[in-house]
């Protein structure tokens, strides 16, 4: 177990970082950020932020790409958060698509086909559909905390 704070070279935060799911589970942690790409193992993650859920610890998570916008998350992902959730009385946060990919990675990899570049300028637009009606950025503070479809104990970010 290390602190997030060392892993960066810039001190102590108060918090740990570990990749054993078991402590996650313990009655003394109240949250987890889940930070793995879980297209690459997705049973194995969905089970272990499951055991989490249901252990009673609140999860903010990058990975599970179905659940940015909980009310049409795919079967069977939405009914086995929701099961987990509701016996752990804990709620689950997904925001964000694998950091890195489209404003990183993927220019990258693009860059393999051009001859010449001479500039790449990534910019984050609040103004896309996904932006604007799934997550309601740049909208009012009242639109933006309206929602129509709620879950139990599933946080919607939409």
């Amino acid at each position: 177990m290390s602190t997030p704070g060392a892993l960066a070279g810039i001190g102590t935060l108060g918090i740990e970082a570990t990749d054993e799911v078991s402590i996650a589970e313990a009655d003394d942690v109240d949250a987890v950020v889940y930070a793995v790409n879980a297209d690459f193992r997705p049973e194995a993650s969905l089970e272990e932020v499951e055991r989490v859920l249901a252990s009673g610890t609140d999860v903010v998570s990058t990975a599970f790409h179905g659940l940015l916008h909980p009310p049409s998350a795919p079967e069977p992902l939405r009914s086995r958060v929701v099961k987990a959730c509701l016996e752990g009385h804990s709620s689950i946060l997904v925001s964000g698509i694998d950091p890195g990919w489209v404003l990183d990675i993927l220019p990258l990899l693009l860059t393999g086909v051009c001859a010449d570049i001479r500039k790449y300028a990534p910019k984050r637009s609040p103004t896309t559909p996904a932006m604007t009606s799934l997550r309601r950025f740049g909208t009012s503070a009242a639109l933006a905390t309206r929602s129509t479809t709620r879950l139990p104990y599933l946080a919607n970010t939409g």
